[in-house]
């Protein structure tokens, strides 16, 4: 089986799928002879889809710029390939990690005039040649795809869109989470602690950023926008904007307990003394605020027994916390009173 290479010029997509690859979309050929007068007809489309999937994305890339294929090394491999009108569709990853000044070259020159070049490689079983002295590979098996700088198709193949499938699956995601935002629950307190309405502008702010960045990408090609749609800048901005919703609901909480405990501990903690104590009281749960509530409760029985007692010369009856009559210490009291 002879191997022969034939090239093509595409534009390439990256997503942010996988922080460590680069998603390419690229036209891996047509059915029209290129300048070297090579082609494959349309009836080897079945055979290029089926032997292309997990075949290497080459290039060299040894002295800081794009060569040709001699030289070229893997960098990638192809993930899938679709058919798409008259032409064959290569789907592919770079080694992003690996190759990251490789993936910056690649990123701006897919977004200037410059373009960026694929040329494939091919096996073929047979080949004819046809009067216009235009030769045809038969029984194709897919070698590679290698980004060149020469390509032979020149700038015939069309800018593929912008947006891949991936960029687009994460535009919906971050929507959604904004919406989630959207849904936020409200108490309904008039607390100072309840930024809800700040928030909502925030959001609202936020959802109109997706639109106008989901507006540049659906454009037409013939306006292509000048910059890709910053979805790393945007994703920290909802990380922020989710932090924010965290502390809000936070806060909530928190003025939610201690109003509950402000209420349950009226009568010996009121005013100062309870906001003096309101983070300690607020950290307590449920238990422990019961133990605390039910120590301040005896200290306030006992202060106002001695208040009696200094008050009168007559201990409370009830002196101790199961409810039961001391005789003798009344007792010793009256005879004390008596002998005032």
């Amino acid at each position: 089986m002879d191997k022969t290479t034939l090239d093509g010029m595409l534009h390439a997509t990256a997503s942010l799928t996988n922080p460590l690859t680069t998603n390419l979309e690229f036209v891996f050929t047509d059915f029209l002879p290129n300048k070297n007068k090579q082609a494959v007809p349309v009836e080897e489309a079945d055979n290029l889809i089926r032997t292309g999937v997990d075949m290497p994305v080459k290039a060299d890339w040894r002295r800081g710029k794009i060569g040709d294929h001699t030289f070229s090394f893997p960098v990638g491999h192809i993930t899938h390939m679709e058919s798409r009108g008259t032409q064959i569709i290569g789907h592919a990853v770079l080694y992003k990690d690996e190759f990251p000044d490789l993936a910056g070259h690649l990123e701006k020159a897919s977004a200037s005039d410059e373009g960026v070049h694929f040329s494939w490689e091919l096996y073929h079983g047979s080949h004819s040649v046809d009067d216009a002295g235009v030769t045809w590979f038969k029984d194709c098996v897919v070698a590679a795809t290698t980004i060149v700088a020469n390509p032979a198709y020149g700038g015939r193949t069309p800018l593929l869109a912008m947006a891949s499938e991936d960029m687009t699956d994460r535009i919906k995601e971050l929507e959604r989470q904004v919406a989630e935002l959207q849904q936020l629950p409200h108490s309904g307190s008039t607390s100072p602690m309840d930024p809800m309405e700040k928030l909502t502008q925030d959001v609202t702010t936020l959802t109109q950023r997706f639109d106008d960045m989901e507006a540049r990408v659906a454009a037409p090609l013939a306006d292509p926008p000048a910059t890709d749609p910053d979805i790393a800048a945007l994703t920290s901005e909802l990380d922020e904007l989710r932090q924010f919703k965290q502390q809000v609901e936070a806060d909530q909480v928190r003025a939610s307990v201690l109003l509950t405990r402000r209420e349950a501990l009226k009568s010996v903690l009121a005013g100062e003394a309870f906001d003096a104590k309101a983070d300690f009281i607020a950290s307590l749960d449920d238990a422990q605020f019961k133990t605390f509530s039910e120590s301040l409760a005896s200290v306030a029985q006992n202060n106002k027994q001695a208040a009696s007692y200094s008050g009168n010369g007559i201990p409370d009856p009830i002196t101790s916390g199961n409810g039961e009559i001391n005789v003798s210490e009344l007792a010793k009291a009256l005879r004390d009173n008596n002998k005032r």
